[in-house]
Formats: C-alpha cells, sequence, structure tokens
C-alpha cells in the first residue's frame, strides 16, 4: 500500500511543479514603437554637443504610438515646436519622419534603441544622433 501512496505524491508533485513552471510567464520584450515612445533629448550629434552642432541650446524629439511627431528647439529659453508624424519603412530599421512644415520626409535610419538610448544616422544631415530619455 506504501508504493502506491508514494507514486501518488510523487506524481501530484510533479504535476505541481510543471503547472508552476507552466505559469510563470518571462515578460514581453517591448516593440521598438514602444521603446520609442516617449519624449528623447539629443544629446550629441556627430559626437558634437547640440549646441555646437545647431544654434539651439537642446533639443527634444517625442514620438507618439498613433504616429504623431513633435520636435522642440530651446534657446535661451524660448521654445519653436515643430510637428509632423512618423512611420516605420524597411522592417522597422528606417524612421521615415515627415515635418508639417516640409515637403519631404526625412529617413533616419536606426542605429541603437533601448530604454535608456535611441541612436539614428540622419541620411539628410549626414550625421549621428544620440538621444536620452527626456
Amino acid at each position: 500500500m506504501k508504493p502506491v501512496y508514494l507514486k501518488s505524491i510523487l506524481f501530484l508533485s510533479a504535476i505541481i511543479v510543471l503547472f508552476t513552471i507552466a505559469g510563470c510567464k518571462k515578460e514581453d520584450e517591448p516593440t521598438k514603437s514602444e521603446l520609442l515612445a516617449k519624449e528623447w533629448k539629443i544629446i550629441s550629434v556627430d559626437g558634437e554637443s547640440v549646441n555646437e552642432y545647431f544654434d539651439e541650446d537642446e533639443i527634444f524629439i517625442k514620438f507618439e504610438t498613433d504616429g504623431d511627431f513633435k520636435i522642440t528647439w530651446i534657446d535661451d529659453g524660448d521654445s519653436e515646436i515643430e510637428t509632423g508624424n512618423w512611420n516605420w519603412q524597411n522592417n522597422e530599421e528606417l524612421l521615415e519622419v515627415n515635418l508639417d512644415v516640409e515637403s519631404d520626409p526625412a529617413s533616419w535610419e536606426l542605429k541603437k534603441l533601448t530604454k535608456t538610448e535611441f541612436w539614428f544616422f540622419d541620411t539628410d544631415e549626414d550625421a549621428l544622433f544620440k538621444c536620452v530619455p527626456r
């Protein structure tokens, strides 16, 4: 009688372990769109600080998940905002950015995208931009 009881306990223990393992779900990795959808501060352009490359003191880029886009240029406390939209191209390796004030879209090649870094190569500017979350 003891061997059957022991086998039943082992069998039930194995089932509990399997359900416990199956119930532990690895957290899904965020998509590129989810990683991108935030406000980023440009910290350098081709290794130079923003105010060395542009006339502005700070530049912020904000991406929304719905495709809206905003760039804020700040100089001496004054800000100028441009809006537009963005979308992925080339299997999410290229960002096409359309500013409302310009007729031709900009193409930004994605170089690095994590929760804490966003690097892109602007093919129009021929420059590498490095950004961090604001």
